[in-house]
């Protein structure tokens, strides 16, 4: 049904409790709902959702809503707000979905970055003295406690202590030029305290 012009006496004349009266009124008002929707966004897909929404929310709510402005007015401002509320909602979501694809982008740089600092340290490692490697590698690798260490290795607590400072300087001195200071201070802060 086409629309047709309402005389103002005419136009909050619609009993939205009957499905005939609810009909007629979307018959009236669903093709200027839609112009006003395409003409904001040039969405065909878009339009029709926010005018099948605005008619479902009117349909649900027929038995309590209150009109109190002539009905055009009352639909095309729901409109209005619908297709703002649909915009805002497609940006938050865009805008969720780039932080998300960052955050997923800058958790896989920090994993490629800590597989890389993991594997310079694991060579550095290699290159430590042996008591001293041996020492490093029981404390970081294996969790043990410098009394467990001292143990295992027939040595003094003290020289377990000497010799997991001196790794820990060692890598310190090997690292530093190639990490920046924050990411060079998270791994230290990693390696048991001496």
């Amino acid at each position: 049904m086409k629309n047709r012009k309402l005389k103002p006496s005419d136009a909050n004349n619609f009993d939205l409790k009957t499905r005939a009266g609810f009909k007629r009124l979307y018959d009236t008002y669903v093709d200027d709902m839609m112009k006003l929707c395409v003409m904001k966004t040039g969405d065909y897909s878009l339009a029709g959702d926010v005018v099948q929404e605005i008619f479902e929310d009117l349909w649900t709510r027929r038995k309590t809503v209150k009109i109190k402005v002539p009905i055009k007015n009352y639909l095309m401002r729901a409109t209005k707000f619908r297709l703002l509320a649909q915009i805002r909602d497609a940006k938050s979501q865009a805008d969720h979905e780039a932080c998300a694809y960052e955050g997923q982008d800058s958790y896989t740089e920090q994993q490629v970055s800590f597989n890389e600092l993991q594997e310079r340290v694991n060579m550095l490692v290699d290159r430590l003295p042996c008591q001293c490697k041996n020492v490093y590698q029981l404390s970081q690798e294996e969790g043990l406690s410098n009394k467990e260490i001292a143990s295992r290795l027939l040595i003094t607590e003290a020289a377990v202590s000497y010799h997991l400072k001196k790794a820990k300087l060692f890598l310190q001195d090997e690292l530093r030029p190639h990490y920046n200071s924050s990411t060079l201070l998270i791994f230290m802060s990693l390696i048991t305290s001496v």
